[in-house]
Order: C-alpha cells, then sequence, then structure tokens
C-alpha cells in the first residue's frame, strides 16, 4: 500500500480536514467550526458558524462529474418542488 492510503487514520482525517478548510474558502467559511463526521464513498464534515451551519461533503476524485452534476441538480429539484428534508445544494460565492 503506497500514497494517501499508507497513512493512519488519524492522519487522512487531518489531510481531509485541510482540503475541506481550501473548499470552505469558496464559501467565505475559512473560520468556521470543522468537525469531522466519517467516510464512507465521500467523506463529511459538520461545518458550523455564528450563521448557521451546514454538511460539506467531499467526494471520491474519480468520481464522474455528470453524475455529481445530476444529482446536484436532483437535490434542487427536491428541495424546491416537494417537502421532504434533503440537503440543499449552495453555491460557491463565485456560482
Amino acid at each position: 500500500m503506497t500514497g494517501f492510503d499508507s497513512n493512519s487514520e488519524l492522519d487522512k482525517i487531518a489531510l481531509y480536514e485541510r482540503f475541506a478548510r481550501k473548499a470552505l474558502t469558496a464559501y467565505g467559511l475559512e473560520n468556521a467550526d470543522l468537525r469531522f463526521l466519517g467516510e464512507s464513498a465521500n467523506v463529511m464534515f459538520r461545518v458550523q458558524t455564528d450563521e448557521g451551519r451546514w454538511a460539506l461533503r467531499i467526494c471520491n476524485p474519480g468520481r464522474d462529474h455528470n453524475i455529481l452534476h445530476r444529482e446536484l441538480l436532483w437535490l434542487v429539484a427536491l428541495c424546491r418542488d416537494t417537502n421532504l428534508g434533503v440537503p440543499e445544494p449552495v453555491l460557491m460565492r463565485t456560482g
């Protein structure tokens, strides 16, 4: 085993957190409280500020971007057209 997978679980979480913090700059949330929730097909974090709280999902870099795009469109439609409690995608500051 080489590369990323050879890291300890704590080292992996630290690397995920560095990546998550970098991603949060696109939302203007650099100073948010960040809590690692877990890892399966995606890595999940809880993000909290005085203004609100969100979930941050880091997808596997090998995932097909077209599939991710369709999934986001589907979530937006569910939020808009139903009363289901599903996560609502949030655009970056740049759109």
